[in-house]
């Protein structure tokens, strides 16, 4: 047990638990947490668990300095401080663990097809810090995949093929490691029913190997594929079987009642729209090649929209000088960071509309590219909400000798706009 001091009435177990979490150097549970006013008592499943939680003494949650150490209930309380030898073998036996993680997955990779094979990857790894291997487990699959994303962020194709998997649940949160995964294999394990795949639909998956999972063996041949494709939307081949057709690949502009002042407008138009939101739905790190040096961004919407209030820019909500300051974000360091907080996108590009003119500013020609379209949001939990938008972009050519040139961008983005509101249906052209 360890006796945590410095916490206020108002601390809950949650965020105690969760700021413990990003301090220990060690993954931990804990069976027993009893909170105490400006202390609380944890029970700790390991000895070295709670040794590295004594060398974290001193951290700081909010405002307070948290003081912990071993505690053994009457016997009173012993040993404190970040010194604590306990902590510094925890941290070594980290280190091992995430060196033998490194090198099994190096092992595994084939680096010509962008293909990585953890079948069976129990064999290979029986235990993860101080807990056995299950990718069961939303810590152990968080902790596979952080590496995974470190060592291959360009990982297409992943077999996950006998691993005692019987739930979906805990891989939900992983497109942000694995933004370009494609192909998926979850052959020969325990997952009993086909719901569970609706955890995986942020992947956007083109092919799912599923043979040899009681949720298969359940079905007929028609109704499993059926039921397959319900959960994904974008799956292609099912245990190599095809069961919908490629889709065509949608060009703007699709809507007659857009509009170019010049047909080299509307082929630049073309191709940077449809790159740009191509990389905003599946890999945001693609956009960074597109940002100038002196780029802004900027996102309002209401709050019925059901999006994090935190990153909106609504000035008729907003009426503190610091906030407006914050809610702009300038630097392709700073717009990256607020691309990448904003939620789920699929952008839908047969509902678009835009309106594009070359002007001068003096010192160059400029892109005003303005569209209105539709876009389906990730709120969370596998709800989406469909939403309409307003994106304003003011666009400069790429240098020919440039990083956005060489990544086939056309033009750079010098700012911004983004508006979002509830859903509206574009109107019917007027002939």
């Amino acid at each position: 047990m360890v006796k945590i001091t410095g916490i206020t009435p108002q601390t809950t177990r949650g965020d105690l638990k969760a700021f413990l979490d990003s301090q220990c150097p060690i993954t931990f549970r804990y069976t027993n947490l009893e909170m105490r006013g400006t202390h609380a008592i944890m029970t700790v499943d390991a000895s070295n668990v709670a040794g590295a939680l004594v060398g974290i003494s001193g951290a700081r949650l909010g405002q307070n300095k948290l003081q912990i150490s071993h505690y053994h209930g009457s016997k009173g309380v012993v040993q404190t401080g970040r010194t604590f030898v306990g902590a510094v073998k925890a941290i070594t036996d980290n280190a091992r663990v995430e060196q033998k993680l490194q090198q099994v997955l190096q092992n595994r990779y084939n680096a010509e097809i962008m293909f990585l094979d953890l079948k069976e990857l129990h064999k290979s790894i029986k235990m993860l810090g101080n807990v056995r291997l299950s990718l069961n487990r939303k810590d152990i699959v968080t902790k596979l995949f952080t590496e995974i994303k470190t060592l291959f962020p360009n990982l297409v194709t992943l077999s996950l093929e006998n691993n005692s998997i019987t739930h979906l649940n805990q891989f939900s949160h992983i497109k942000q490691y694995v933004p370009q995964l494609l192909n998926l294999s979850l052959e020969k394990n325990q997952i009993a029913s086909v719901h569970e795949l609706r955890h995986l639909r942020q992947l956007r998956l083109k092919e799912l190997m599923l043979g040899q999972n009681p949720c298969m063996l359940s079905l007929a041949r028609g109704d499993y594929h059926s039921a397959v494709m319900k959960e994904l939307s974008t799956v292609l081949f099912i245990d190599q079987v095809q069961v919908r057709e490629q889709p065509e690949i949608v060009i703007l502009p699709p809507y007659s009642s857009s509009f170019c002042d010049a047909e080299a407008t509307q082929a630049i138009v073309q191709s940077f729209a449809t790159k740009f939101f191509t990389s905003f739905d599946t890999n945001r790190d693609a956009l960074a090649d597109a940002l100038s040096d002196s780029c802004a961004f900027s996102i309002n919407f209401l709050k019925s929209t059901q999006l994090d209030m935190k990153l909106n820019r609504n000035l008729q909500t907003i009426s503190q000088e610091e906030r407006r300051n914050k809610s702009l974000h300038i630097s392709p360091a700073n717009v990256m960071t607020a691309y990448k907080a904003f939620n789920g996108t699929t952008h839908l590009l047969n509902e678009v509309v835009f309106d594009a003119h070359v002007c001068s500013l003096g010192f160059a020609e400029t892109l005003c590219l303005n569209i209105h379209g539709s876009v389906v949001v990730d709120l969370g939990n596998e709800s989406q909400k469909k939403l309409s938008y307003d994106r304003s972009l003011l666009l400069a050519p790429a240098s020919p000798t440039s990083p956005a040139a060489a990544a086939g961008w056309q033009a750079v983005i010098v700012n911004d706009m983004l508006s979002l509101k509830p859903y509206l249906a574009l109107p019917v052209p007027i002939s």
